[in-house]
């Protein structure tokens, strides 16, 4: 299992999101952006609250 698949789960249980993440996923509150670069082998999750 790829490492950004990994953060996907977590992040899904963390949040109670059972639709599973896409690459950006909205919500009342903000959104969460997941990506992956795969020359580098680097994951990240970024999570953006409105004002």
């Amino acid at each position: 299992m790829a490492k950004a698949d990994q953060h996907g789960e977590w992040l899904c249980k963390q949040i109670g999101y059972t639709q599973g993440l896409l690459d950006e996923n909205y919500f009342s509150w903000g959104k969460v952006i997941q990506w992956e670069d795969f020359r580098s082998h680097q994951t990240q999750i970024n999570i953006l609250y409105n004002n």
